[in-house]
């Protein structure tokens, strides 16, 4: 009769196959990311397009207030902007998603941010939607109804003015982040279906 063992380490052989696990993870993820970021950037884009915001800029309270008879281009150049920044990376067993900083530094420079008036005057339109929540940004004038150059509203002297209560934002939350935030369940949906696709 003959006796067969075999010297098993169980706590290397845990190691070696958690250390193949991880291996063969980490490229799934690296190999469903990019697929991710594509379908992610028009997901994105889409959503913000439907957003209040956008309508309003583009033909309603918002274009009027701020003056802008340019305000769906320059709210689609700013959208362009930050879809295109949407980064999505594998790394160290996890997905990391990325787009414009937090503190929106580089989106605010863009040129479309900003609207110079025929007086001179800079306007940070796109800072005071995305930061200035209900603060009242201009002392000593309101908007009340008359003939502007983007709609049937006109600065008048007496009272202040800020972003209209609906529209306004913070910098953790505005109509960028509560866009994102409602596509939370698409979002984790998408990642999900491109992770298993890469496992098939």
């Amino acid at each position: 009769m003959f006796e067969f063992g075999l010297d098993i380490n169980e706590a290397q052989l845990h190691k070696d196959l958690m250390a193949h696990l991880s291996l063969e993870i980490e490229q799934v993820f690296k190999r469903a990311a990019p697929k991710i970021e594509t379908h992610m950037r028009p997901l994105i884009s889409g959503a913000l397009r439907r957003s209040p915001e956008y309508s309003s800029m583009a033909a309603g309270q918002l274009q009027s207030e701020f003056g802008l008879v340019d305000g769906m281009s320059r709210m689609d150049a700013i959208i362009d902007t930050w879809t295109n920044s949407v980064n999505v990376e594998a790394k160290n067993l996890t997905m990391k998603i990325t787009a414009i900083s937090a503190e929106y530094f580089s989106i605010l420079r863009d040129p479309a941010a900003t609207f110079v008036t025929e007086k001179g005057s800079r306007l940070p339109w796109l800072e005071w939607l995305l930061l200035e929540g209900d603060r009242r940004i201009v002392l000593g004038y309101g908007v009340g109804p008359g003939r502007g150059r983007a709609g049937p509203q006109v600065m008048k002297m007496g009272g202040s003015w800020g972003v209209p209560a609906q529209y306004s934002g913070t910098v953790n939350n505005n109509f960028i982040t509560r866009t994102v935030d409602s596509l939370e369940d698409e979002i984790f949906n998408l990642v999900k279906k491109e992770v298993e696709a890469q496992i098939k």
